[in-house]
């Protein structure tokens, strides 16, 4: 069996390899279903947690789920120090399938909404403000989207897009409209949107991309998509449509990641039909094509309901620390497999230098 390399504090990644992260510190258990988000670089929340990100991004892993129910906990990567800490935040019901983002507006505080608890699903928004040590229930104002599970969702700027989510099992909430949270207002809206929309479903994939919102894939019942659509964001002016693509078109699958590095989407794993995946593939914004990225070494496990993240992060070109290049990783938290094992490991693939 191949090993991934380990990605050590010193010394400079190299691409076409998935690194194994080790930091010091415990980190989270083994989950699915958690949120992520990530700290940029001298964004200023974790006043009580001695994280240092004045050089590089940090990432936040909030909540999620195994079979022994599901986590209130809040851990942070600090790949400055390259450590886990475990945030001493208090109040935030515990949750799985949720989201979590921070908006441009207040760079200090955290918004999370929606997701399941074991026995029903949720529909609150919940903040924690700069400073404080403890969540606090927000109550916007406007229609907010009924009880839902969210695997994913798109930030523009102060707000949160939301479409579809699961309602029970392997179905969809019956709600195909377009849902804003607009964190500044701390309002809910449900803007008028030309075009066509997609079909309902949940475990789909939304990524924001300068003036646009890109959807993929997902899921309702026994129905898997491997459809691409945008949103498009004009001067207020919301439009969806399905651009034409070209190039190494991913299979259908739900439940599976991405983010996005400058106009540049990537997808990560998921499942479909035959299982789940270990396949990563990019699409140029600019010139829709997609295209599957080839590793020189093994990829991560095949997973689904997992997270990844695009991290910019300083890098010591050597153990004296005198000389640093950024580099931007795409990064995978967790996850599981359809076999029923749940990880806990942490990979980073280098794409950016």
């Amino acid at each position: 069996m191949e090993i991934n390399a380990v990605l050590d504090r010193h010394g400079l990644a190299k691409s076409g390899l998935w690194y194994v992260l080790s930091p010091e510190n415990e980190g989270p258990c083994a989950r699915v279903g958690h949120a992520c988000c990530v700290l940029k670089t001298s964004a200023n929340i974790l006043k009580d947690c001695p994280v240092d990100n004045q050089n590089s991004d940090s990432l936040l892993i909030l909540g999620g789920a195994n079979p022994d129910g599901a986590f209130d906990d809040v851990y942070v990567l600090d790949f400055e120090q390259y450590k886990w800490y475990k945030c001493e935040w208090q109040g935030l019901p515990k949750r799985y399938e949720h989201l979590a983002f921070i908006p441009e507006h207040a760079s200090s505080e955290i918004v999370v909404f929606g997701g399941a608890q074991m026995d029903n699903n949720l529909n609150d928004v919940q903040v924690l403000e700069k400073d404080a040590k403890s969540w606090c229930l927000s109550l916007p104002s406007g229609e907010a989207p009924s009880r839902r599970t969210c695997h994913s969702a798109a930030a523009v700027d102060n707000r949160l897009f939301i479409f579809g989510g699961g309602q029970s099992g392997a179905e969809p909430v019956q709600d195909d409209k377009l849902y804003v949270y607009n964190a500044k207002e701390n309002q809910w809206s449900q803007p008028d949107v030309n075009g066509v929309r997609p079909k309902v479903r949940h475990g789909h994939v939304m990524i924001a991309v300068k003036n646009g919102i890109y959807l993929h894939g997902g899921m309702a019942g026994t129905e898997i998509f491997g459809d691409l659509w945008k949103l498009t964001i004009d001067d207020g002016e919301m439009n969806w449509s399905q651009p034409t693509v070209t190039g190494d078109v991913p299979s259908k699958r739900a439940a599976h990641a991405g983010c996005a590095v400058d106009e540049t989407l990537y997808l990560f794993g998921g499942m479909n039909e035959t299982g789940a995946l270990d396949d990563l593939y990019s699409l140029n914004t600019e010139s829709m094509l997609w295209q599957k990225i080839q590793c020189e070494g093994p990829p991560p496990h095949c997973r689904l309901d997992h997270t990844m993240s695009a991290v910019t992060v300083s890098r010591n070109v050597d153990e004296n620390e005198e000389t640093t290049v950024k580099q931007t990783f795409l990064v995978v938290f967790g996850g599981m497999d359809t076999s029923g094992q749940i990880f806990d490991d942490c990979l980073a693939f280098l794409v950016k230098e």
